[in-house]
């Protein structure tokens, strides 16, 4: 399928969700704004959908697979669409995809100078005409992949991932739908190019080359003879640039640039000449072992233990995960804060 023909089939999937969307607007106070560009530093990201409300902002992805069963889980790189009677095909897990647009919505607004607390910013996926079945997925990831009839459930169920106090009043919705038609440059033909350039380049396909040194191509015995010293003169060349080098370097004038490079790399590896590193700040390692020590059971409740939202505060670094809680028959999404300073001790703790 060409780059024209899933943008077809993908606009199609959009224009269908973008209409449940429209009709559950009103009912629940949404702001939609729909296929958003964003530019971010040097790079882009297009947004199907964007869902503005008082828990904040939704960016929803939408996704067309007529007829396929989707296979995959929430910690696979890529699913698998199984249509009947045809051959698989992969695409990028949307739930990783929706990751990164939150990072980019997340630095597009810090950048605009309306900074919006991570809880604030959520995703979600709708699938249209696929069979969801078959997906392995958490309960938290399940909440947020629904089909088109699934559309309303979701804006519903808001408050259950959203992880906010729903407290954005109706100024503040007001005020980011501005915002993002600000930021918007879907109407920037260069912007524009510079996403389709992206989206269409073969890099996986991409190869290096090596240098072909052309052979005659005649018959007969000459043919063959002109080739060999072709052959013969080409691998010459090759061995006298070598022996070249090894005579500059062990024997001629760059013997001491050869010393001195040699003796860099030993005093660079010599933790009594190496100078002294200035840490970096605290990891998520850091982080996940601190937790831990804190609190077990709400460690090994993590959705994502390796996936945590990071954000810089003056204490430090704050590191947010999601974890489930269940009661009963029912569960709730809940967030866990730890704040690290520097040296990555705690200096603070929030536990939903």
């Amino acid at each position: 399928m060409d780059f024209e023909q899933a943008k077809r089939i993908g606009d199609e999937g959009e224009r269908l969700v973008a209409v449940e969307l429209e009709r559950v607007a009103p009912l629940y106070g949404l702001t939609v704004l729909n296929d958003l560009l964003l530019r971010v530093g040097p790079m882009t990201a297009q947004l199907d959908h964007v869902v503005i409300d008082r828990f904040g902002v939704l960016i929803i992805e939408s996704k067309v697979r007529r007829g396929a069963t989707i296979k995959g889980s929430d910690v696979q790189k890529h699913w698998t669409a199984c249509y009947p009677g045809r051959r698989n095909a992969t695409l990028q897990n949307p739930l990783a995809q929706n990751r990164e647009h939150e990072n980019a919505v997340r630095q597009a607004l810090r950048q605009a100078g309306s900074p919006l607390n991570p809880d604030f910013v959520k995703s979600a996926v709708v699938f249209a005409e696929a069979d969801l079945s078959q997906l392995e997925l958490d309960s938290l990831a399940r909440s947020r992949l629904v089909d088109i009839a699934g559309v309303e459930g979701l804006i519903r169920a808001r408050h259950d991932f959203a992880l906010n106090d729903g407290s954005l009043s109706e100024a503040d919705i007001a005020s980011l739908g501005g915002l993002f038609r600000g930021l918007d440059r879907s109407a920037d033909t260069v912007v524009v190019e510079q996403h389709v350039a992206y989206r269409t380049s073969p890099a996986s396909d991409v190869r290096p080359t090596g240098i072909n040194i052309a052979r005659p191509r005649g018959g007969g015995f000459g043919g063959r003879v002109s080739g060999a010293l072709v052959d013969l003169t080409s691998r010459l060349v090759v061995l006298a640039a070598l022996f070249g080098l090894l005579w500059y370097f062990f024997i001629g004038p760059g013997a001491p640039l050869l010393t001195d490079f040699l003796l860099s790399g030993f005093h660079r590896a010599n933790p009594s000449t190496a100078a002294e590193q200035v840490p970096a700040g605290p990891t998520v390692a850091d982080a996940k072992a601190a937790l831990q020590e804190i609190d077990p059971a709400k460690y090994a409740a993590l959705a994502s233990p390796d996936a945590p939202t990071i954000a810089t505060v003056p204490q430090g670094t704050t590191f947010t995960w999601e974890y489930v809680q269940a009661s009963g028959s029912t569960a709730q999404v809940r967030s866990i804060a730890l704040t690290l300073d520097a040296s990555g001790q705690v200096v603070g703790v929030s536990i939903e």
